[in-house]
């Protein structure tokens, strides 16, 4: 790594995030065995869960499965 003109060394930050979209079927359990196994299995530093697409269930339902697995 090379030193800017200032004679400070930048540092380079890296963040490992995995992302997934449950399935319409999927259950809290389903989702938080999700979230643990890849925390526990991996080198991801966040797990983002994508509730957007399950709007075909009804936002009521949605935001109450989301509700859920917080």
């Amino acid at each position: 790594m090379t030193r800017r003109a200032d004679g400070v060394l930048p540092v380079a930050v890296l963040v490992r995030v995995s992302a997934f979209g449950p399935a319409t079927e999927s259950t809290v359990p389903g989702i938080a065995d999700i979230i643990f196994r890849t925390g526990g299995e991996t080198d991801v530093d966040h797990v983002f869960v994508d509730f957007v697409h399950l709007a075909d269930r009804g936002a009521d339902q949605t935001l109450e499965l989301l509700r859920q697995t917080m």
